[in-house]
């Protein structure tokens, strides 16, 4: 027996009599959740640096509450993807939560104490444990940081429950032709509305103006959609996916604090361009905040000239050879390495749902 074939048994024994006891519907929950999983894994493995997978809370939550049988099926499956990133992947791979995960598992209540909120970071790991994966600190070191960490985070969630609801509570109805025609886009008038400061201790102010600035854009873009005969222009599907990412209770509350937080710290972008030996790649079931992440997996290399510089030439030398070059051929490579083993590995799992479906059928037949 090969080392892959004793992983698909390991795999059968597994999580077999689980999926026995799910429904048709929740197998395919199952299926679809892992399949997600293994996209973005891919992803992140083509940079080929150790990989913290940053959680989104509503993955401790799936875990804690593992007899709710909505939960259940995403949960096995992150259990299951995560064999795959211990068993199949070479890259070091580690779970990991932040200071806003463990503040939103405490019922978006700061720690009493340093003792309490490593006691939250500690009840995390034991909820995570079936998962098999170290689970690492994003963010903090130890109780003292976390604590005041968290803190920062309350302070934080406090102004923008403010600001959200007054954003909510205005009248973003606006003239927006411009003085010499054409039109003034309500992303300009977005940007002015967000205060040039803000007293953030934990957030950064460049993905709270992105959040916050797409929700008054669409505001301002549907609240003067046909004043003056005007059709607003909008930014984009990036600017409505930002939006989505935090949303005004009935009763005033903010939510989607976890998401920003899982935007700014897993920005795939930003932490290409930073000479890191690992990754924090984001990890969620929400399909809003999902394609927020894609829009933020952006892989770019570019080369200037510097004109009337003593070396110019060389310069224009090293662009041309730079434009005929294949700067992505690494990370082309690795997504050639890791996919046939996400492939085999899929459809083994996809073996082990159907089977359990025609399980279904022949027990109902009986």
């Amino acid at each position: 027996m090969t080392h892959t074939e004793r992983l698909k048994g390991e795999l059968s024994i597994e999580f077999t009599p689980d999926l026995n006891r799910m429904t048709e519907e929740q197998i395919l929950l199952f299926y679809k959740s892992l399949r997600h999983l293994l996209h973005s894994y891919i992803a992140g493995y083509e940079l080929s640096r150790k990989i913290f997978l940053v959680l989104d809370n509503s993955i401790v939550q799936d875990f804690k509450h593992l007899e709710d049988q909505k939960r259940r099926p995403r949960a096995m499956a992150y259990a299951a993807f995560c064999r795959f990133v211990a068993q199949w992947s070479d890259l070091p791979s580690y779970l990991a939560v932040s200071p806003v995960a463990l503040y939103e598992h405490g019922g978006r209540k700061p720690a009493s104490s340093p003792e309490n909120a490593i006691g939250r970071f500690i009840q995390v790991q034991t909820i995570l444990r079936y998962c098999g994966l170290p689970v690492a600190m994003i963010g903090f070191d130890d109780e003292n940081t976390l604590y005041r960490r968290m803190l920062d985070v309350h302070s934080d969630a406090n102004y923008l429950e403010v600001f959200a609801n007054q954003i909510e509570q205005s009248d973003w109805e606006r003239d927006l032709r411009a003085r010499h025609g054409g039109e003034i886009l309500a992303a300009a008038w977005a940007d002015k509305a967000i205060p040039e400061k803000m007293p953030l201790r934990y957030f950064d102010p460049f993905y709270i103006r992105r959040v916050f600035g797409s929700r008054i854009e669409g505001h301002i873009a549907d609240q003067s959609e046909g004043v003056f005969n005007h059709q607003p222009i909008r930014t984009g599907k990036i600017t409505a996916s930002l939006a989505k990412l935090n949303t005004i209770t009935k009763k005033g509350i903010l939510q989607g604090l976890g998401d920003i937080d899982l935007l700014q710290t897993c920005d795939i972008s930003r932490q290409y361009k930073q000479p890191l030996d690992y990754l924090l790649l984001g990890q969620t079931f929400d399909a809003d905040l999902a394609e927020t992440l894609r829009f933020y997996h952006c892989l770019t290399e570019s080369v200037g000239v510097a004109g009337g510089a003593p070396d110019v030439n060389l310069q224009i030398e090293n662009m041309v050879s730079f434009m005929f070059s294949s700067p992505f051929s690494e990370h082309k490579k690795r997504r050639e390495k890791i996919m046939p083993l996400v492939d085999e590995f899929a459809d083994h799992v996809a073996l082990i749902c159907r089977n359990a479906v025609k399980e279904k059928i022949s027990d109902a037949t009986h």
